[in-house]
């Protein structure tokens, strides 16, 4: 079976990098259970969501689990810059996304994801979106 191509939220990976809430927990589990079963795909936008910050602020273990997942090979990045951002124009337009999640979702698109794991709740704008399937992380469960 061929593995599932998931593109994770930047809270994902936030959440899995403090680990210390409920969502912390099961996102950790998450990427724990997944690397057999997933393709992992991401955009520098998560990358620049999650790693700055982190190296500012000296949060050490944090920015290494962020190291671990964008310098793994096997993650695939979308790069596709022109077609990235006029599909987030359009897609934040007609569902009243935010400017990052527009971008997310349209590079998850763009990158063939059979899902987008988020941590943000199903009523969210997000979910909106015909772009890609959006699935709530504690649905992973």
């Amino acid at each position: 079976m061929a593995a599932l191509r998931s593109f994770l939220d930047s809270s994902i990976l936030i959440d899995a990098a403090r680990g210390r809430s409920p969502y912390g927990i099961v996102a950790l589990r998450f990427l724990a259970n997944a690397n057999q079963q997933r393709t992992f795909l991401t955009s520098p936008y998560v990358w620049l969501e999650t790693v700055p910050k982190a190296q500012y602020m000296g949060q050490i273990d944090e920015l290494q689990l962020y190291r671990d997942f964008f310098e793994n090979p096997a993650v695939l990045w979308c790069r596709d810059w022109d077609r990235l951002e006029q599909l987030a124009r359009t897609e934040a337009v007609r569902h009243g996304l935010s400017a990052l999640d527009s971008l997310h979702l349209a590079a998850a698109h763009l990158l063939e994801a059979e899902e987008f794991i988020t941590a943000e709740r199903p009523e969210k704008a997000i979910y909106r979106t015909q772009l890609v399937k959006v699935v709530y992380l504690c649905a992973t469960e």
